[in-house]
């Protein structure tokens, strides 16, 4: 009878099949040049772009951290290998796979790059066979690899050599929430990218650093201000802006020097700017040999491209830049703006903004993403929010009793 029993369920599991959920990125990833296959969504785009233009283009799905596809392993060689022949699409396509380290061997220093400007080194890199030998076989120049059926793997190309279609990536272990600032970013129309919770523009008009300053207003409702290099990281992202916008030599960055007496200082008084004031000392400063030396009278920064490096120069001549905007959510703020609420008295600050009509959220707001803010203070009764630059035991500005005062911590 038991036995009985068993054949019985196992007849009516084999009649009614348990079915498995979809993932959110498995119900996206359906139609025509899209494919689904191991953990990924893979997004063929026909349009014929260069490398740098195709890296900023990976938007599909927002909420992926999407990219340039990244052939980690045969079996996603194989998988990709076989969209590409559906696709019908011929000469290859642009995969994330970029040289980081020219100066060895053609086939070393490899790995693939994601849109925050990280590049992973790897020891997969399957490269193809043109005909006339295994590939690499270019320059140094070649330092940017493309997928080609006919050659069954890479093939070494200048990355702003020539334009081809390219495959997006969306990777379900990269999923995140999906914040009102990414959303703003990818309708922009300027080059622009979304990479740890900032919004980064590339602006190619021309302005004087004062002007420059003033026009980061991309995104309505979000302070944005010229970028601030802290790492090679967002070195790479700058070179990628440069390289799309035709091959930008410099850019102003939001770098200044505030102390006169130390001019031409390698690492005193150089400070990150906002629109407003700064408090916050650059510590990442890759001059150039001879930079800085513009004395006084060469007071801000570019970034030249070529070297990879700063140098000083006077504010008057006009400039292309790159704008950041700080994302905010608000389980962003229970970490890393932590509010300490401090008895209301007079004490003196240095004052970044005075905003009225403001509500408490707000004010935290504003002191979130301005790089700046070191504390605020807020009158209920006013409904008035002073933006502050100094802890309150220095600083020139006194604050009324009616103000409650709360301080930026370390996260």
């Amino acid at each position: 009878m038991a036995l009985k029993k068993l054949f019985g369920l196992l007849l009516l599991v084999s009649r009614f099949p348990q079915t498995v959920a979809l993932t959110e990125l498995q119900s996206l990833c359906v139609g025509t040049d899209q494919t689904y296959f191991g953990t990924s969504c893979y997004v063929m785009h026909r349009t014929l772009l260069t490398y740098s233009r195709a890296k900023l283009e990976c938007e599909d799905y927002l909420g992926y951290k999407g990219h340039l596809y990244h052939i980690r392993n045969a079996a996603i060689k194989n998988a990709t290998h076989q969209f590409i022949l559906s696709a019908a699409v011929g000469g290859g396509v642009w995969t994330s796979f970029e040289q980081y380290n020219a100066s060895g061997a053609r086939t070393a220093g490899w790995g693939l790059a994601e849109r925050d400007g990280t590049v992973t080194p790897v020891t997969y890199v399957p490269w193809g066979n043109g005909g006339t030998g295994q590939e690499p076989l270019g320059p140094a120049a070649h330092n940017r690899a493309g997928y080609s059926c006919p050659w069954g793997g890479l093939n070494d190309v200048p990355g702003e050599g020539f334009t081809v279609p390219f495959i997006c990536e969306y990777k379900e272990s990269n999923k995140h929430t999906v914040t009102n600032l990414e959303k703003a970013c990818a309708t922009l129309s300027r080059y622009h990218t979304y990479a740890d919770k900032k919004c980064y523009v590339m602006h190619e008009e021309v302005l004087a650093y004062s002007a420059a300053k003033v026009a980061c207003t991309d995104v309505p409702s979000y302070n944005g201000y010229l970028v601030h290099p802290r790492s090679n990281e967002q070195l790479n992202i700058l070179d990628n802006f440069m390289l799309a916008a035709g091959g930008v030599a410099e850019i102003y960055i939001g770098v200044e020097q505030t102390d006169l007496a130390a001019a031409d200082s390698k690492t005193t008084g150089w400070y990150y700017t906002t629109t407003n004031k700064s408090s916050e000392q650059a510590t990442f400063l890759p001059w150039s040999p001879t930079e800085p030396n513009g004395g006084t009278g060469s007071n801000n920064v570019v970034y030249l491209s070529a070297s990879r490096s700063f140098s000083d120069v006077p504010a008057t001549t006009t400039r292309k830049f790159v704008c950041v905007y700080d994302d905010i959510v608000s389980n962003d703020i229970t970490y890393s703006l932590k509010i300490v609420n401090l008895a209301p008295q007079l004490y003196a600050f240095d004052q970044i903004a005075q905003i009225s009509q403001a509500s408490l959220a707000k004010c935290t707001r504003e002191c979130r993403i301005n790089q700046a803010c070191a504390s605020f203070a807020y009158s209920s009764s006013t409904s008035t929010c002073q933006v502050l630059a100094s802890s309150y035991s220095d600083g020139n500005f006194s604050l009324a009793t009616s103000f409650v005062i709360y301080t930026r911590q370390s996260p």
